[in-house]
């Protein structure tokens, strides 16, 4: 009888604890599945965690392409449409020829600016360039032979798009970059020599070291012979000394500034400097003498 009674309860007890199970489960609330996609959704919106443009971000505008450094070729009569500061402005420069002069022409709309180059009724325009520097700062560069193979080159910078002339040089250009340009021709120093020289874009302007150098390899190099004591100085010891050359002595000339020395060696390699000025029909005079009277023979052409 214990036995029956003890498996009645035992059946009522699992009874109870399968009711009390289920009012526990039907009583917890549901799962809220819209709050997890939210945080979902917050996660996603994250800026910093984004990578593909959504309908909500603002549409960047393109801007104009800023010009790069470089150099366009300019003809006799022929515009270039250019951007000289990178605002998307088109300015127009052509170089005209009115009677034998020389001008520099700058158009933007109705404003106009013209700068004369140079008068050569009896040359021509050898080669002209518009440069976009690698500072990207803009040039005009205009080399014209002006009479009978005596040749120029001058350089432009701009204020807005008005000409200046910055820098010339009494040769012709021979090449252009963005860094700056290369010139050559006929010098008279002490003689009359092949010579060439370089100038550089430095921002807005033109460097140049002031110095020429002689073509030694070219047909019209010569070396000079003194006929007569010339006052000179010698490099000896990092010291420039004072002394004189005697006649039958061989200068080799190097480089000079074009308007008051001109730099040499000798045979022995020894290195040195001879002073001249120039009087008032601009004829090179050493310690008041005519410089050719020192000399066997030098050149003179050009």
């Amino acid at each position: 009888m214990k036995r029956i009674r003890s498996l009645i309860c035992f059946v009522i007890t699992i009874i109870l604890f399968m009711l009390l199970f289920t009012a526990c489960f039907q009583i917890m609330p549901p799962v809220d599945n819209a709050s997890d996609e939210s945080v979902e959704t917050a996660e996603e919106g994250n800026p910093a965690d984004k990578t593909e443009k959504t309908d909500n971000e603002p549409t960047l505008t393109p801007t104009a392409e800023t010009p790069q450094p470089g150099v366009v070729e300019l003809f006799l009569g022929e515009s270039i449409s250019v951007d000289l500061y990178g605002d998307g402005t088109v300015t127009a420069l052509t170089i005209v020829d009115s009677d034998g002069a020389l001008t520099l022409r700058s158009t933007q709309g109705s404003n106009e600016h013209s700068i004369p180059i140079a008068d050569i009724p009896a040359g021509y325009l050898s080669n002209a360039y518009y440069v976009r520097s690698f500072d990207g700062y803009p040039f005009v560069i205009v080399s014209y032979d002006y009479i009978s193979d005596d040749f120029e080159t001058k350089v432009f910078t701009f204020t807005g798009i008005e000409p200046h002339e910055e820098f010339k040089l009494p040769l012709y250009v021979t090449l252009v970059d963005e860094l700056g340009f290369d010139t050559y021709g006929f010098l008279q120093a002490v003689g009359t020599w092949a010579v060439s020289t370089s100038a550089y874009f430095v921002n807005d302007t033109i460097e140049w070291r002031g110095m020429y150098v002689l073509d030694k390899g070219g047909d019209a190099y010569t070396k000079a012979r003194t006929v007569m004591n010339l006052p000179v100085q010698l490099i000896q010891d990092d010291n420039y000394v004072d002394t004189f050359l005697a006649p039958g002595t061989e200068l080799g000339f190097i480089y000079t500034d074009g308007e008051s020395y001109v730099w040499f060696v000798l045979d022995d390699g020894t290195e040195g400097v001879l002073y001249f000025e120039w009087d008032s029909d601009w004829i090179e005079l050493i310690d008041g003498v005519n410089a050719y009277e020192y000399f066997e023979e030098l050149p003179l052409f050009g």
